[in-house]
């Protein structure tokens, strides 16, 4: 079977699902809204990818955005860690420009999977976010991020150990983290309950929209076919006719 690979009827075929489910369209309008907003320059599918991954939760290995683009996706966890912690409305360009300078060669070096990667990426935010915005933080804050630093082993001592660590304490580590960063933030709070029903249809779409991407990665076709696609990944279909005229 040739599935379409251009334009409207490839969308189609990821986003039909959430197409019948009318509380579910609107989400997609507006994680790209929220991507438009980003102050970082960059792949704009990795920014909604970001938003379903991590601040949806879609995906709790947040597999789609690190397929996406990883340098980047790290950079924008980065960002994004910062912006939670100060309680900031957006990401502020003093954030855009540690992000920019962000060294990504210990998290390459240990990124074994995405979920890691995020690890690595969060332990890293602690520290420059204590030593170049400490004194904006509420000292409830800067106290328990500290003491979430305190349970993870030396990023600069032996890999081992660290993996290690991560099997046995990395989940439970990440949802502490949520607790007290991203809970008060997350789309839910604003945006309508899901049902079972809504969350798996969104789960069918997203999961769609990751094989997609998966056989793209080693499909033979052109640059500019791969590119096109990709910039369409997440979109409303509203977008993606219009961007067809």
């Amino acid at each position: 079977m040739i599935l379409p690979l251009r334009g409207v009827s490839l969308h189609f075929f990821t986003s039909c699902p959430i197409l019948r489910v009318s509380r579910l369209y609107p989400l997609l309008k507006w994680v790209n809204q929220e991507s438009l907003r980003v102050d970082i320059s960059g792949n704009k599918t990795a920014i909604r990818a970001f938003y379903l991954d991590i601040d949806i939760d879609v995906d709790r290995d947040n597999k789609l955005v690190y397929l996406i683009d990883f340098d980047y996706t790290c950079r924008l966890t980065y960002a994004s860690f910062l912006a939670h912690a100060l309680n900031a409305c957006e990401i502020t360009p003093e954030i855009v420009d540690l992000a920019r300078k962000f060294d990504l060669s210990l998290v390459r070096e240990y990124a074994l999977e995405p979920t890691i990667a995020i690890t690595i990426v969060r332990v890293i935010a602690i520290d420059d976010l204590v030593r170049e915005f400490g004194s904006w933080l509420k000292p409830e804050m800067k106290e328990a991020l500290q003491r979430l630093k305190a349970q993870v082993p030396n990023l600069n001592g032996d890999m081992e150990s660290l993996l290690d660590w991560y099997k046995t304490h990395g989940r439970a580590w990440d949802e502490q983290v949520k607790d007290l960063i991203f809970e008060s933030h997350r789309i839910n709070d604003y945006y309508p309950r899901f049902s079972d029903h809504q969350k798996e249809i969104l789960n069918q779409y997203y999961n769609a929209n990751r094989l997609l991407l998966e056989c793209i990665n080693i499909a033979n076709m052109s640059p500019e076919v791969r590119a096109e696609i990709i910039d369409t990944l997440l979109l409303p279909l509203a977008e993606i006719e219009q961007r067809e005229m």
